[in-house]
């Protein structure tokens, strides 16, 4: 492992840890920044909502949620990726499919959309 690898390991191990222990100083201050930028956040919302991938994207998850809600589809209990037990994360890779999803833990979920967002 590079000296660059081994310092990003270390800095993301120290980031977590201050997740962990400030866990509600980091939602309140985000709280405060919501209340105080209500208009931004707003209008932020709206034109994401509003643009092609905002609609596919909420239209996706109304319909597997609802269909999850009903039982038409039954959440595993176990990630299919790492095999960790856990409530997952229903994952679409194609929104235009909503009832296709993979079901992923958390920290799998968030390695995903990073890997997505490095293909783009």
């Amino acid at each position: 492992m590079t000296k660059p690898e081994r310092n990003s390991e270390q800095r993301k191990a120290r980031n977590r840890e201050y997740k962990l222990l400030h866990r509600e100083e980091i939602r309140a201050r985000g709280k405060r920044y919501r209340e105080k930028h209500a208009e931004k956040v707003r209008a932020y919302r709206k034109a994401y909502d509003q643009s092609q991938s905002g609609a596919e994207k909420r239209k996706a998850q109304s319909v597997f949620l609802w269909a999850v809600e009903i039982g038409a589809i039954i959440r595993p209990d176990k990630c299919s990726k790492c095999g960790v037990r856990c409530k997952p994360h229903g994952h679409h890779e194609d929104y235009t499919k909503p009832l296709e999803v993979v079901w992923l833990c958390a920290s799998c979920h968030q390695r995903r959309h990073a890997e997505l967002a490095v293909q783009r």
